[in-house]
């Protein structure tokens, strides 16, 4: 009788451009998780906080998160424009050879070039997984089957299910290291279940 497999997607918490927090300097950083505390008080936040909490900040700070996301955002479209490229984090360059288009496409390359280095770290990061990932299920039952984005899917016995989440988070959790301290430490969401469909 074969043994019940577990289709188990472990998910990156995904970067979006409100985790252009992952840019900002300490100082900016710093300045921006104060007025959270200062407006709300009894709030905790840290700057190693979860990075999802700053859509919300967002919301509720207009002004003071608002202008760090935009500063992010116009920096990196001047860089883009004196360069012709942007960097992730880890150093890899997205050339962006329309950032100084006119008319309808220059909406366009400014967002691409705001977005890429965002979504090329958060790539950049997955990669990093996925090539550590072998090593650390060298002793395992599980096979990792699918990248999807920054979800990695895996099949597993059900009996190492417990074990499968402990290594594939602390995989990814420190994929960037130790090319890249990140400011903000990445959180890895997982699921369970009979196929991919059910573990969400």
């Amino acid at each position: 009788v074969p043994a019940v497999t577990q289709s188990m997607p472990a998910d990156m918490a995904s970067l979006d451009p409100s985790d252009s927090i992952l840019f900002w300097s300490d100082e900016r950083r710093s300045a921006a998780f104060r007025a959270m505390e200062d407006s709300f008080p009894g709030l905790e936040v840290a700057p190693a906080a979860d990075p999802r909490v700053l859509p919300r900040a967002s919301e509720m700070l207009p002004g003071t998160v608002q202008r760090e996301i935009r500063a992010y955002m116009d920096e990196t479209v001047e860089f883009a424009k004196a360069h012709g490229y942007v960097q992730t984090l880890f150093g890899r360059r997205i050339h962006t050879p329309e950032i100084a288009a006119k008319g309808p496409r220059a909406g366009f390359a400014k967002r691409a070039a705001i977005n890429a280095p965002i979504q090329g770290t958060a790539a950049d990061v997955i990669r990093r997984a996925m090539v550590r990932m072998p090593a650390a299920l060298a002793d395992s039952p599980a096979r990792m089957l699918l990248q999807v984005h920054d979800e990695l899917l895996f099949e597993v016995p059900e009996d190492g299910a417990d074990a499968l989440i402990d290594t594939a988070r602390g995989v990814m959790e420190n994929a960037a290291d130790p090319a890249v301290q990140l400011s903000v430490s990445l959180s890895v969401d997982a699921g369970r279940g009979a196929n991919w469909a059910e573990a969400h």
